[in-house]
């Protein structure tokens, strides 16, 4: 690798780090209040108690929700979701901290790997001429 290659990586990584911190040093909430915040999060959290509640990753009945209702009802949100299942085992962190850092991960990540496919492709057709 490049200097040049290290210095896209640091910038890939810390762009998004800043606009989080700009996002959430203005008490503005990452993404839609209405919809963003009352599905996904409310419904992660309340899959998050239903696991620790009944010690399964395949909890039956979600009693936070609708006066109780099959989990299967909100199957459609993913309740088996990389974040529910975090949130399950850090039952003390927030569940919007873990969503939001969780996304950001996912962002960094898919930039890391956007760049690194991209200087790969570059490499191989360097190779043929």
């Amino acid at each position: 690798m490049k200097r040049k290659d290290y210095l896209y990586i640091f910038l890939l990584i810390m762009i998004p780090l800043l606009f989080l911190f700009i996002i959430t040093s203005q008490n503005l909430l990452f993404g839609n209040k209405v919809d963003w915040f009352n599905q996904h999060i409310t419904i992660a959290d309340a899959l998050r108690h239903a696991i620790r509640e009944e010690g399964t990753i395949f909890p039956t009945y979600l009693s936070h929700l609708m006066s109780g209702v099959n989990i299967y009802y909100f199957s459609y949100y993913g309740s088996l979701r990389f974040d529910v299942l975090l949130g399950a085992l850090f039952i003390n962190v927030k569940m919007i901290d873990l969503f939001i850092g969780y996304q950001v991960f996912l962002l960094i990540l898919t930039n890391l790997t956007c760049y690194s496919m991209s200087g790969m492709g570059a490499i191989h057709r360097d190779e043929l001429h």
